[in-house]
């Protein structure tokens, strides 16, 4: 078997990394300098070797992160991003969503956006195409108060990320209130709060994706 499919040793490795940080420490993955680490450009976990072709100098403990956040993530599938986020009624889903879409770029689905017209059927055919794209760049919106729920969202789009926007539900009845929207009618919405609370289950899912960053975002300000 080829060196290159060996595992090297502790020191071997150091000594090895240091060289080619030496000889550059632009990062393979952002363009920029700075970078603190070596790693693999396909992971082992995944088939890759210790060999230099496989090989880049990286951020990983050191902004913005551009390791931590490819994971075991293939080159292919490092450019995409598709950001799971649920919550009841009133948690401020839409406010993150466009938040994060505008800082990053990203496409947002909401069911509630006009486009769809209120069909679940045309908005899941959507998130099926979402799917197929290897490098999609989105933030979709769903309750997924359940595990089960969220497994069956984040397999529907191909999600990469899952953010839990677990407002409280006081909170969460207040919002709908001052903002005032009447459709779906504001006691459907204060119900719908209460029943996802009622069913949450907290917990990870399994993600299409090699990566899975689970957050909870708390009651947003």
């Amino acid at each position: 078997m080829s060196q290159h499919h060996h595992r090297l040793s502790g020191s071997t490795r150091q000594k090895r990394n240091a060289k080619i940080l030496k000889a550059s420490d632009i990062c393979g993955l952002c363009g920029q300098p700075g970078s603190d680490a070596v790693d693999h450009k396909v992971p082992i976990t995944r088939g890759g070797t210790e060999h230099p072709s496989n090989l880049q100098p990286v951020h990983h403990d050191v902004a913005p992160f551009c390791n931590r956040r490819k994971g075991d993530l293939l080159p292919a599938e490092y450019d995409r991003k598709v950001m799971l986020v649920v919550g009841p009624p009133g948690a401020g889903k839409t406010t993150l969503a466009h938040t994060i879409a505008d800082a990053e770029g990203l496409e947002v689905y909401d069911l509630d956006d006009e486009q769809w017209a209120g069909s679940d059927a045309l908005f899941r055919a959507a998130l099926v195409q979402l799917r197929e794209q290897p490098k999609a760049r989105a933030v979709v919106i769903r309750t997924g108060a359940t595990l089960r729920a969220r497994q069956g969202a984040a397999t529907a789009c191909g999600a990469t990320e899952l953010v839990v926007v677990d407002t409280a539900l006081d909170e969460c009845i207040r919002r709908i209130k001052q903002r005032g929207r009447t459709t779906p009618p504001i006691r459907i919405q204060i119900n719908g709060a209460r029943q996802w609370w009622a069913k949450y289950e907290p917990g990870e899912v399994k993600l299409s994706f090699a990566s899975l960053r689970l957050q909870r975002s708390g009651s947003l300000a």
